[in-house]
């Protein structure tokens, strides 16, 4: 995927997508330990999303096997790779905030 927009206006859109990642993270978490299926596959769905449009396709990638685990309600599948999605989005977050500041300096 190719971003066609202004180099300020992708920043930002790494930006936001930064700041969303803890709130993620944490509903995702909440709703595994919870069985709330419908709520996880919502929040995933929206990783996906948002993180394809920023470029990431592999992370978007990992994403959309576990949306489309939940949309079969595939518990098994949910609690088996939740935790390293989690681990990912973290290094991800990481990660874009170094390109953040870099781009700041």
């Amino acid at each position: 995927m190719v971003y066609t927009g202004s180099a300020s206006l992708y920043l930002k859109a790494l930006e936001l997508f930064v700041k969303s990642i803890d709130e993620k993270t944490a509903l995702l978490e909440k709703c595994a330990d919870e069985g709330d299926l419908r709520l996880y596959t919502i929040t995933v769905h929206a990783l996906k999303s948002t993180s394809l449009s920023i470029g990431m396709a592999s992370f978007s990638e990992q994403a959309k096997a576990l949306e489309l685990a939940g949309n079969r309600e595939d518990a098994e599948q949910l609690r088996h790779e939740t935790p390293d999605f989690l681990r990912l989005c973290h290094e991800v977050k990481e990660g874009l905030e170094a390109v953040l500041s870099a781009s700041v300096s």
